[in-house]
């Protein structure tokens, strides 16, 4: 029933607004109205019906937070503690490696026009895959038996990429009298840290 309230109300709202003969001022009336009520609508649906005709909004899951100390400079008197998002609790929660998404994004700016953005890209993945690269690829959902395989095959698909920059890109910059070549450069860095990480087979 409630879909086809909504329906009808939907209908109505067309209705409204293709009524001819009206004033400009009852125009624009009526255009609001319509507007509310398709907000009113939408607000609805996204509800959840709780079988006594009320409705209640979905339960939003609260993040945990941490409390930090604030160091306060020449008041040394005075303590302050703020609340911060924790972030082991952000990465326990996350369903696949917390960094898969961040490092899709960097992989696709390895291949961006400006070369500051690609040197931004290498720089990144490098840090990342130093640092957590024996766990890129893997999901909880990940058998235990399948880890291995999935670590290195995310891993020899950032070589592959890294390789692709150093076959595209032609950017160098001049220093004194040298040639230098950054994104170059880091991308191999980036790389000797993806072979370090890669098993002998």
């Amino acid at each position: 029933q409630g879909r086809t309230g909504a329906n009808g109300r939907g209908k109505d709202i067309v209705e409204l607004s293709a009524l001819k003969g009206m004033s400009a001022r009852e125009r624009n009336r009526a255009k609001r109205k319509a507007k509310q009520m398709s907000r009113r609508v939408s607000k609805d649906a996204e509800s959840i019906d709780r079988g006594d005709g009320g409705i209640r909004e979905p339960p939003q899951k609260k993040s945990k937070v941490s409390n930090v100390l604030v160091e306060q400079a020449g008041q040394s008197d005075k303590v302050l503690i703020d609340q911060v998002a924790d972030s082991d609790s952000i990465f326990e929660e996350s369903e696949e490696w917390p960094f898969t998404a961040f490092c899709e994004e960097m992989f696709r700016n390895l291949f961006n026009p400006a070369w500051e953005t690609r040197h931004g890209a290498a720089t990144a993945a490098r840090e990342i895959v130093k640092h957590h690269g024996s766990t890129a690829g893997i999901s909880i959902h990940t058998p235990p038996d399948k880890i291995a395989e999935e670590n290195q095959k995310w891993l020899e698909d950032a070589a592959i990429r890294l390789l692709c920059v150093f076959a595209l890109d032609r950017f160098a910059d001049f220093v004194s009298d040298q040639v230098v070549a950054p994104v170059r450069a880091t991308c191999a860095q980036a790389l000797g840290m993806v072979a370090r990480e890669m098993s002998a087979g």
